[in-house]
C-alpha cells in the first residue's frame, strides 16, 4: 500500500466526504492550503480546477473565523486591566518596530498570503493587518487576491510533481 492510499484510508475512517475534509484541512491553522490542494490532487484525484475552487472557497472562511478571534480574544483581554494594559504594550511595540511593514502595507501582506511558506497564509495575513491597525474592509480584498495567487501557485507546483512523478513511472 502507497503512502496516498495509507493517507486515504486514514482520512476515510473519519467518515466524512473529501470535501469536508478539505475544507477542515484549509481552515486549519499552519496547513491551510498548503495540505488541502496536495491532498485533493494526489490523494483524492481532484482536478486542478475543483482543487483549487473549493480550497480557495474554503481559505476564504478563514478571514472572518481569524477575525473573529483576534475581536474576541482582545474583548475579553480588555475586561482585566492587567491584560488590557500588555496587550496596549504589545500592540504599541509592534507597531513601532513593524515600520518596514507599515511601509509594505498592501504589498506585503499580499506577499505574507500569496508565498505558500511555513508560517505565512491567511491566518497570518489578518494577524498582521489586525495588529497594525489595517481597517478589515481594506485588508481583505489583499488577502483575497493573496488566497488566489498562494492557490494558482500550489495547484501548479502540485502539476510540476504530478508530471514529473508520471514521466520517471
Amino acid at each position: 500500500m502507497g503512502l496516498a492510499e495509507t493517507v486515504r484510508s486514514a482520512l476515510d475512517g473519519l467518515g466524512l466526504p473529501p470535501w469536508a475534509i478539505l475544507v477542515l484541512l484549509t481552515i486549519t491553522p499552519i496547513l491551510e492550503v498548503r495540505a488541502s490542494i496536495p491532498l485533493a490532487m494526489l490523494v483524492y484525484g481532484y482536478g486542478w480546477l475543483p482543487a483549487f475552487a473549493l480550497t480557495f472557497l474554503a481559505s476564504l472562511l478563514i478571514v472572518p473565523i481569524a477575525y473573529a478571534l483576534l475581536i474576541g480574544v482582545e474583548k475579553a483581554a480588555r475586561h482585566s486591566a492587567r491584560l488590557a494594559k500588555g496587550l496596549d504594550w504589545v500592540w504599541a511595540r509592534t507597531r513601532r518596530k513593524s515600520e518596514r511593514a507599515q511601509r509594505a502595507g498592501k504589498a506585503g501582506l499580499f506577499a505574507i498570503v500569496a508565498l505558500p511558506l511555513p508560517g505565512a497564509g491567511t491566518y497570518t495575513a489578518c494577524l498582521t493587518a489586525y495588529v497594525l491597525g489595517m481597517e478589515p474592509r481594506k485588508a481583505l480584498p489583499t488577502i483575497v487576491l493573496g488566497a488566489a495567487v498562494e492557490c494558482a501557485i500550489l495547484v501548479v507546483v502540485v502539476l510540476f510533481f504530478q508530471g514529473a512523478l508520471d514521466y520517471l513511472a
